[in-house]
């Protein structure tokens, strides 16, 4: 394959010498009237480029502004109600823990108000110690979920 390479770049390397040679020979008139002989033969014209100003288009209008609305504050505050039923949920379960899901499920069939995530929850019963992080993780439908486990 070098041999063939090698062999490739030396014919290359004539044939560029042997073509520069020739034009050198050939006078400037003979090159210039070819040249207009081929524009008469139909060979199609090379204009230069000339740069053309951009042309600008109309500025686009600004989207509307987006209607403002009022967030609440923040997520409703733990109310006492929520950390003693999360509180009995975990001692009923005893070892086996939940999972924050399985919780809002006990809270939800307890009768409490269905809260959209029970992280507060969870978290003040972590702060009073009544719960803490099991270690593990169980696996639900959609990944996997830490479990806690009453400290009582």
């Amino acid at each position: 394959m070098a041999d063939l390479e090698t062999t490739l770049r030396r014919l290359a390397a004539s044939f560029a010498e042997e073509v520069m040679a020739a034009l050198r020979d050939v006078p400037i008139e003979e090159l210039i009237a070819l040249s207009e002989y081929e524009q008469d033969l139909g060979a199609p014209r090379r204009t230069p480029k000339v740069a053309r100003p951009r042309r600008r288009s109309a500025p686009r209008p600004a989207p509307p502004a987006p209607e403002r609305t009022i967030e609440p504050a923040g997520p409703a505050p733990v109310t006492e109600a929520e950390i003693e039923a999360a509180d009995r949920v975990f001692a009923e379960r005893g070892s086996r823990g939940a999972t924050p899901a399985q919780l809002q499920e006990a809270l939800a069939a307890k009768g409490l108000p269905a809260r959209g995530d029970v992280s507060d929850v969870i978290r003040l019963l972590v702060e009073r110690e009544i719960i803490r992080d099991a270690g593990f993780r169980r696996t639900t439908g959609q990944g996997t979920a830490p479990v806690y486990v009453s400290c009582r």
